[in-house]
């Protein structure tokens, strides 16, 4: 396989390095307005696409660019295979997998200091909402509902550890 660096430039006059890549054609459609996590260093941006992916590698130092352009090229690229191929259902190992992912990293968050009784009480509260579709009050927690509710209160988790 060869690296292609199509797609990392450097800005002027600031200096600082981007990620720049085309929306493959047979995408655009169903890509446009979806938002992507991709990494950056220690940690990762979310950006949306339109007709490109657009992210700065928040570099002005080749060496780093060059090695940031390719871990997020290549989380794009698996991004851009996913919307060819449509979301998978998991076996039941893979949800148990990714459950137990989740349940160790809130032990590491919060095994040492769990915080205060009142925070999880709000948490269990916003859960409940969401799962019966009452997350803003005045919404009716109809079907349509509860999947934005859901999808708004656990999504970012779940894209977080599937990233």
């Amino acid at each position: 396989m060869r690296l292609s660096l199509e797609g990392l430039v450097r800005r002027k006059p600031s200096g600082t390095y981007y990620l720049r890549v085309a929306t493959p054609a047979s995408l655009t459609q169903v890509a446009r307005g979806r938002v992507v996590r991709l990494p950056c260093g220690d940690s990762t941006q979310e950006i949306k696409i339109d007709h490109a992916a657009t992210m700065s590698l928040r570099t002005k130092d080749e060496v780093v660019a060059l090695e940031r352009f390719i871990r997020a090229k290549a989380a794009l690229g698996a991004f851009w295979e996913a919307l060819r191929h449509r979301p998978k259902d998991l076996s039941h190992k893979q949800v148990l997998a990714l459950a137990g992912e989740v349940r160790k990293g809130w032990v590491e968050a919060f095994d040492d200091e769990p915080g205060k009784a009142i925070m999880w009480k709000q948490v269990l509260h916003a859960n409940l909402a969401a799962r019966v579709g009452k997350l803003h009050p005045l919404k009716i927690g109809n079907e349509e509902q509860i999947q934005h509710d859901m999808e708004a209160r656990f999504g970012p988790l779940a894209d977080a550890i599937l990233a």
